[in-house]
C-alpha cells in the first residue's frame, strides 16, 4: 500500500502544474499586480516594477511547485540551456519588435492616442548610467519573471492536459489580457503565439527569455535614442526586415528540431 500511495503522487508531481494550477497562478499574479503592482509603481516607478516582476509575478508560481514539491527545472522547461536556443529567441525577439509597433501604431489610428503615464515619463533614464537598471527591469527582469508565469507555467501545464494548440493560444490570451493594455493588446498577442510556439519546438524556456528579454530591451533602447522609423521608407524596411528574421528563427527551429 505504502509502494502504490508513493507511486501515485510522483505522478501527480510529474503532471503538474495542471490547468487549474495554471489558472490559479494568473488569476492571483494579476490580482497582486493590479492592486500591489500598481501602487508601488506610482509611488516609485523602477523600484516598484522590481517589485512586481520579481515578488507579484514570479513568486507565485515558484510557491505553488515548491508547496507541490514538483522539480521546478523540469515543470518550467528550464533543463535545456545552449547557444542555439538563446541565438534563435534573441534572433525572433528582435524581429517580433517592429511588427508589434506597427500593430500599435495601427491600434492608435483607431482608439486615439495613447494615453502617458506620467510615473513612467518621470522616471524615464536621461543618462546611459540611468538607462542601466532601466533596461534590466524592463528588459531582463520582464523578460525572465513573466516568462517563468507564462510559458514556463500556465502553458506548459494547460500543454500537460489540454494539447499544444490550445495551450499555446490559451496562454497567447491571458499574456494579453495580463498587461491590461488595448492599444498594445494585438501586437502582445502576436508576440504570445510566437514566443509560445518556440517553447513548443525547442523545449526549452530559455528560448522564450531570450526572446522577451530581446524585444523588450530593443524597444527600450529605441525609446532612449530616440531612433524609430520616421519616413515611409524606414517602416517599409524595418518591416521586411522584421519579417525576415521571424520567418528565419522559424525556419531554423525546424531545421535544428528535425
Amino acid at each position: 500500500m505504502g509502494k502504490e500511495t508513493k507511486d501515485v503522487e510522483s505522478v501527480g508531481i510529474e503532471e503538474y502544474p495542471t490547468p487549474k494550477a495554471s489558472i490559479v497562478a494568473f488569476i492571483f499574479s494579476l490580482g497582486l499586480v493590479l492592486t500591489v503592482g500598481s501602487f508601488v509603481q506610482l509611488y516609485a516607478f523602477l523600484p516598484g516594477l522590481y517589485i512586481t516582476e520579481w515578488l507579484l509575478i514570479l513568486g507565485p508560481p515558484l510557491i505553488l511547485l515548491m508547496r507541490k514539491g514538483a522539480d521546478i527545472k523540469k515543470s518550467l522547461s528550464l533543463q535545456r540551456l545552449t547557444v542555439r536556443h538563446v541565438l534563435l529567441g534573441v534572433l525572433g525577439g528582435l524581429g517580433v519588435y517592429f511588427l508589434m509597433l506597427g500593430a500599435f501604431l495601427l491600434m492608435t489610428s483607431i482608439m486615439g492616442a495613447y494615453p502617458e503615464v506620467s510615473a513612467i515619463i518621470e522616471a524615464f533614464p536621461t543618462t546611459w548610467l540611468g538607462f542601466v537598471p532601466w533596461v534590466l527591469g524592463m528588459g531582463f527582469s520582464a523578460g525572465f519573471c513573466e516568462e517563468i508565469l507564462f510559458r514556463g507555467f500556465i502553458q506548459n501545464g494547460l500543454d500537460r492536459r489540454w494539447g499544444q494548440v490550445k495551450a499555446v493560444t490559451i496562454t497567447a490570451i491571458l499574456f494579453a489580457v495580463f498587461h491590461v493594455d488595448p492599444w498594445r493588446g494585438p501586437g502582445i498577442l502576436l508576440f504570445g503565439f510566437l514566443v509560445g510556439y518556440l517553447l513548443i519546438r525547442t523545449g526549452s524556456l530559455f528560448t522564450s527569455m531570450a526572446f522577451h528579454v530581446a524585444a523588450n530591451s530593443l524597444s527600450q533602447v529605441l525609446a532612449f535614442t530616440q531612433t524609430f522609423p520616421t519616413s515611409d521608407v524606414e517602416w517599409a524596411l524595418v518591416t521586411i526586415l522584421s519579417v525576415l528574421l521571424v520567418s528565419i528563427t522559424l525556419y531554423l527551429t525546424e531545421k535544428t528540431r528535425s
